[in-house]
C-alpha cells in the first residue's frame, strides 16, 4: 500500500496498526464514545490509509484471517 507522496507500508504493518486502534478502543471502552465519535475515528484513518488508494485485497490469501475476525462478531463462515 502506498500512500501519496509517502513511502510504501506493509500490508502487515497496517494490520498491526489498526488491530493496535482496536485494541485502544477496546481497554477505552466503547461505552465512552457515542457512535459520531467513532465514525469521524473510522472516516479518519479511512482518509488516511485507504481512500486514493489502489488497494486490492486478496482474499484467499487473507480468508483464514477474515474467518477468524468474523468469529467474535458473530458472522457466519463457509
Amino acid at each position: 500500500m502506498k500512500l501519496k507522496g509517502t513511502t510504501s507500508y506493509p500490508i502487515g504493518m497496517v494490520l498491526t496498526i489498526v488491530e493496535r486502534m482496536i485494541k485502544a478502543l477496546e481497554w477505552k471502552s466503547l461505552s465512552s464514545f457515542s457512535s459520531e465519535d467513532l465514525l469521524e475515528g473510522y472516516q479518519a484513518a479511512r482518509a488516511v490509509y485507504v481512500d486514493g488508494q489502489n488497494l486490492k485485497v486478496n482474499l484467499v490469501r487473507f480468508r483464514e484471517m477474515l474467518i477468524e475476525t468474523m468469529k467474535p462478531l458473530g458472522g457466519s463462515t463457509p
